[in-house]
């Protein structure tokens, strides 16, 4: 319950620009929910999934700690040479 308490000040503090670090302590504290909050064993296992599959979940979460890896895999698996979605 502290935890959300905590929370509602520090968004009504980003909403007043109230202290002038509100904006950065709302961000650290996001940070640690979130690191409290996420399973590492589900975090990876849509790693266990196809390049293609790897790419496309990448792409629709914002996931960009694998990506170079990724796209070289998919690279060297279709070649060179990819045509792109503008038709060019």
């Amino acid at each position: 319950m502290r935890e959300i308490a905590g929370t509602a000040r520090s968004r009504r503090d980003v909403l007043l620009n109230q202290p002038p670090d509100a904006t950065e302590r709302l961000i650290a504290f996001s940070e640690t929910v979130k690191r409290a909050t996420r399973a590492p064993a589900q975090v990876d296992a849509w790693r266990q999934a196809s390049v293609e599959e790897r790419l496309k979940h990448a792409l629709l979460k914002g996931v960009t700690d694998h990506i170079d890896k990724d796209v070289e895999e998919a690279r060297q698996k279709y070649g060179r040479r990819w045509r792109s979605s503008r038709g060019r």
